[in-house]
């Protein structure tokens, strides 16, 4: 039986781009968990099994919703990129655009 090995990138706030912390994982290991035991002040996750991007603890809003909330400039950069959502990171006042094949995990930390 051959092991699974994937790696996980994790995005971590600070200066102009994110840190990456690599961490090598084996076996089935589930979103929930690796958003659980994510490093302190990580907001994402990319893993080299899946496409996309994992937020952790992210609120995603539609570009309606955004220029209804009267963030108008926030919605045409987010249009621009190409998406019809935003993830507000956890913590912070930063958006980024979500794509459809991202996800959002919620932990309880």
């Amino acid at each position: 039986m051959a092991a699974d090995i994937f790696t996980v990138t994790y995005l971590i706030l600070g200066g102009l781009y994110p840190r990456e912390k690599n961490t090598t994982c084996w076996g089935r290991v589930s979103d929930d968990t690796l958003a659980r035991y994510a490093p302190d002040g990580a907001f994402a996750f990319i893993r080299s099994d899946k496409g996309g991007v994992t937020y952790i603890d992210g609120e995603v809003l539609s570009v309606d919703r955004l220029v209804l909330l009267g963030k108008l400039m926030l919605a045409e950069k987010i249009v621009a990129d190409g998406a019809v959502y935003a993830v507000r990171i956890k913590d912070t006042r930063l958006w980024a655009p979500y794509y459809l094949i991202d996800r959002v995990v919620t932990t309880s930390r």
